[in-house]
């Protein structure tokens, strides 16, 4: 059924600074199939906590960055045809609003 398949997930996803400061704490989960007709699929679930990052202001003072989350889908059809395609939705929510 399956050529290709994997599930991953971070529970503890985070990014630093140049100072050395964590900025991101998050998680994800990621699962990814190829069928044996070499369509493929996949699908993630991002969460973000709260918290004060540098990059807003672009080197200026620390902002906080709201909790957020996002989700989203590929489907792939088969990339060895010489026509092929990928048709991808997201949706993207965060406490900001």
């Amino acid at each position: 059924m399956f050529r290709q398949a994997s599930i991953g997930f971070d529970p503890l996803a985070f990014a630093w600074n140049y100072g050395g400061e964590r900025i991101q704490l998050g998680r994800d989960v990621n699962v990814f199939g190829q069928l044996l007709n070499y369509w493929s699929g996949n699908f993630f679930v991002y969460q973000q906590q709260q918290g004060v990052d540098d990059r807003l202001t672009r080197g200026g003072p620390a902002a906080l960055a709201p909790a957020q989350w996002s989700a989203g889908a590929t489907i792939t059809s088969d990339t060895r045809q010489p026509v092929n395609g990928t048709l991808n939705a997201q949706y993207f929510h965060d406490a900001g609003g």
